[in-house]
């Protein structure tokens, strides 16, 4: 028989029963815990490749976009100040032409007196 100093505690037999009773089960879960967290850090980690890829991808993308978007407002820019020098041009010469062409009041009047004048002489 054994004495109280080589007796087992108690927690020690129940989990010695437990064994007996359950080890197969026990051991079954665990092995299936382990392929779970196995399976689910992989796909973690899959996944984790795949948004990083992903993000490399549209970073690429955007910077695409951007010189793209840079470029066209460049040249944009450049079409836009040609036609601004070009309209300037062409008001300078449509104002030099009005000067030129600009018939002084003054000689518009005298030369206006001087049709009535003819016209109520009667030289016609």
């Amino acid at each position: 028989m054994p004495t109280k100093k080589n007796k087992p505690p108690e927690g020690e037999k129940l989990d010695e029963i437990r064994s007996i009773l359950f080890g197969t089960f026990f051991d079954e879960l665990d092995q299936r815990i382990d392929a779970l967290e196995q399976r689910l850090n992989d796909e973690v980690q899959q996944l984790k490749e795949q948004q990083s890829g992903q993000f490399k991808q549209v970073m690429k993308e955007i910077k695409v976009l951007h010189d793209l978007i840079h470029t066209q407002s460049t040249e944009v820019n450049r079409q836009v100040d040609e036609q601004v020098s070009r309209l300037e041009e062409e008001l300078r010469k449509t104002g030099n032409d009005l000067k030129l062409s600009k018939v002084d009041r003054n000689e518009l009047s005298a030369l206006l007196t001087d049709i009535a004048t003819y016209l109520a002489a009667g030289k016609v």
